[in-house]
């Protein structure tokens, strides 16, 4: 076989269609710098007579370019049936057709296109994807790997033994060397008995088992077994998991769902309740009492200044004409306040219902708010008259508060929802927002004001005026304890007591020792009354809580009525995850696979059984395989010679006088020259090369020899040859060409300069 022309288009780094149409049938050269695209040249040589063309997966991915396409490679080809075209479509549309030159038509089309190029080059197909190289593995040598020792059916990357199809095809060549040495042959034809009995359970594929065969059946049914267990297994861990899980969601939903949780949290709340309550009253009885504190002592003072007065009883007939006069006064204003504060409906009572009103709101509006989504509408110019939310329209950004549902429209465009994450919960929020609402409007009406503010406003004016009536109360009580009628009877008895004393006096006249003793116990009663009022009010002081106390049990409020409302919704959550789960297990029950373990257990034991049994068939066949092949190890021998004669011009020309040892199978094991003998592997990376190389060479000569020549496609070789052994490899290789195709891919352009050959060029291609 040689190689014609390649074609090829979104294949790895290129993407738009290029071919090579200049292929000799000598010494070809691709010369180029790196991300030339010689790498990806060989590769598609190697999809187009190696890859199915249905491959997938990280094999196709990587012969994708990186902006996207489906590769398709083209190759025309010439073997001693006639010239042909391989065309290949691969990933979506994938495709295969092999077409005729000669005759310019089809002959085979998907499977059968591949089935028969397998057939031209000796590439064997053992199912999809990549197939067994053969002869192509012997002399097609990817970069970086012709350091690598030729070995036959071993992988070159990972370096284990893997059926490539190459040792199978060295024994076909060499096979009529093997038979004249065997003599009459009759080892070899019990072996091949032998080695047929075995193909029937194990082949050199890839996993070393016949497909479809007694061994492989067993395997399978091992295998099925094996998940039919795993299986089982699974689903009895689930199992036990589910009843693990079903009794820890149970011991928890009883936990929240107890009498004595539910009690201690309702205890919880009520108490903190109470607190929050009786830390209001305490507050309110302080300032009350300051109040009172504060008109006992204005009493206190009038008594003592009256007191004082009558003292000055000698001064009080001549101020009592204004005493009279300011009583009355004081009496005035008394009854105009007394009035005005009969009238003002501020009453303290009214403010602490009102108090208790705005806080049970703030709580509401707390958890409503809590409860509620917020929506920010903004129209675009143009757009005022096209949104509306809840039926009415939205002509200018607003900010709009949601605590169940908000319908949103967008004339022309659609409709939007918006809801809460529980309607329910926020719509007994509201329900208690509203109703604490109403109790403040109704108590605000009888207050007579529209706002908590004026409210306080008037309730401090009606402490004021309160203060200021007691103020008024208590000057005129020591201004005038018997009112002014008394001070007018005080001036005419003092009249009358001077016009008496004037004829004897008398014992009632003013500023008599009997009218100061009466003064000062009244200012003595005063005083002892203004004390104790002094105590009330500092123990109320003391025992009222501060405004940071009062803050910080309203947030354990809170707290407490949201840890009460999550606990619920856990045990909603828990209870429906239990009847799932629940619901799950019964249904595992009634199909019955809660025993389904020992049954497989028994199915594997089975199994395992047969396999065993082919395995000791398989080792007693490879036993007498080995038997026999011991009986023919001088014959074996007889395989290196022909290799060896293909290799003596290519050695000779690089280590003259000097022979190679292979292991078995055709590994490279020694290079003996001045009558030492080197190790392959102790060998310098230069000289590896080489000699991995010549054999190579060794192996498209043998090929060549027996009628069906194949290409020898070298990918960047000899990186490690100094100047003198590359000019006797390029000589070499000059020599290989007279007997089979060689293409050279190489990056190193100065150093192949001199080399005679064919210099390939790549070139745009229009796919028809």
């Amino acid at each position: 076989m040689r190689i014609l022309a390649l074609r090829l288009a979104a294949f790895r780094r290129f993407g738009a269609p290029v071919a090579i149409e200049n292929f000799d049938a000598g010494l070809n050269v691709l010369a180029g710098p790196n991300e030339f695209g010689k790498s990806t040249i060989f590769q598609a040589l190697e999809a187009a007579f190696l890859l199915r063309h249905g491959t997938s997966g990280a094999i196709l991915d990587a012969l994708r370019p990186r902006n996207g396409g489906e590769p398709l490679v083209e190759v025309d080809f010439e073997t001693s049936e006639g010239r042909w075209r391989i065309r290949k479509q691969f990933g979506r549309g994938k495709a295969a057709l092999l077409t005729d030159l000669k005759a310019m038509k089809p002959v085979a089309r998907a499977g059968d296109a591949e089935d028969r190029l397998a057939s031209l080059t000796g590439v064997a197909h053992d199912g999809p994807g990549q197939a067994a190289p053969g002869r192509m593995g012997l002399v097609w040598v990817r970069q970086q790997r012709a350091l690598l020792p030729p070995d036959p059916d071993i992988d070159p990357v990972s370096g284990k033994a893997k059926p490539r199809g190459e040792a199978s095809a060295l024994i076909e060549l060499l096979g009529r060397e093997v038979e004249a040495a065997a003599g009459a042959g009759a080892a070899a034809r019990i072996n091949q008995r032998v080695k047929a009995a075995l193909g029937e359970l194990i082949t050199p594929g890839r996993d070393g088992v016949k497909k479809g065969g007694n061994y492989d059946a067993a395997l399978k049914a091992r295998d099925e077994a094996g998940r039919h267990l795993a299986r089982a297994r699974q689903t009895a861990d689930a199992s036990e998991q589910r009843f693990a899980r079903i009794a820890e969601l149970t011991v928890a939903l009883a936990a929240l769902e107890s009498p004595e949780a539910r009690t201690g949290e309702r205890q919880r709340l009520a108490a903190i309740e109470k607190n929050l309550t009786e830390a209001v009253r305490l507050r309110s009885s302080r300032d009350v009492l300051a109040a009172e504190f504060k008109s006992r002592g204005l009493e206190a003072e009038s008594a003592r200044q009256a007191l004082d007065l009558h003292a000055a009883s000698g001064a009080r007939r001549a101020s009592l004409e204004d005493a009279i006069a300011a009583a009355e006064a004081l009496e005035s204003e008394i009854r105009s306040r007394a009035a005005n504060l009969n009238a003002c409906k501020a009453t303290p009572a009214r403010l602490q219902r009102l108090f208790e009103l705005e806080r049970d709101a703030a709580l509401a509006r707390g958890e409503l708010s809590s409860r509620s989504a917020t929506v920010e509408i903004s129209p675009m110019p143009g757009a005022e008259d096209r949104i509306t939310a809840n039926g009415a329209a939205i002509r200018m950004p607003a900010r709009i508060d949601v605590d169940g549902r908000l319908d949103i429209e967008i004339a022309g465009v659609g409709a939007i929802g918006v809801m809460t994450a529980d309607p329910a919960q926020a719509a007994a929020a509201k329900a208690r927002y509203q109703a604490a609402e109403a109790g403040i409007n109704a108590c605000l009406a009888e207050i007579g004001v529209s706002t908590f503010v004026e409210a306080r406003m008037r309730g401090e004016a009606r402490a004021q005026n309160a203060a200021e009536l007691d103020q008024d109360r208590a000057r005129l009580s020591g201004l005038a304890p018997k009112g002014v009628a008394g001070l007018a009877q005080e001036l005419a008895g003092l009249s009358h007591s001077s016009s008496q004393s004037g004829s004897g006096g008398s014992a009632g006249s003013a500023g008599s020792p009997g009218r100061a003793a009466e003064l000062e116990r009244e200012a003595l009663a005063r005083e002892a009354a203004a004390r104790s009022a002094g105590r009330d009010y500092e123990a109320a002081k003391a025992a009222a809580p501060d405004d940071a106390a009062i803050r910080s049990t309203t947030a354990a409020f809170e707290a407490a009525r949201q840890s009460t409302s999550r606990n619920a919704s856990e045990a909603r959550r828990i209870a429906v995850e239990l009847e799932r789960m629940k619901g799950e297990q019964s249904g595992i029950d009634e199909d019955g696979r809660a025993g389904e373990v020992p049954r497989a257990l028994g199915e594997v034991e089975r199994a395992e059984r047969d396999v065993k049994r082919f395995e000791a068939e398989i080792a007693a066949l490879r036993l007498l395989t080995s038997t026999l092949s011991e009986a023919e190890t001088a014959v074996r021998n007889r395989y290196f010679e022909p290799v060896a004669r293909a290799l003596a011009p290519y050695l000779a020309r690089l280590f003259p006088d000097s022979g190679i040892d292979f292991r078995d199978k055709f590994s490279l094991e020694a290079l003996n020259r001045a009558g030492e003998r080197e190790e392959f592997s102790t060998l310098s990376d230069g000289t590896r090369e080489q000699l991995a190389v010549l054999v190579r060479m060794s192996f498209a000569r043998l090929i060549a020899e027996r009628g069906a020549p194949m290409p020898l496609i070298l990918d960047d070789p000899l990186v490690y040859s100094d100047d003198a052994r590359l000019d006797a490899m390029c000589r070499a290789l000059e020599d290989a060409a007279l007997e089979h195709q060689v293409v050279l891919l190489t990056c190193r352009e100065k150093a192949f300069e001199k080399i005679t050959g064919r210099r390939l060029a790549i070139t745009s291609w229009l796919p028809g």
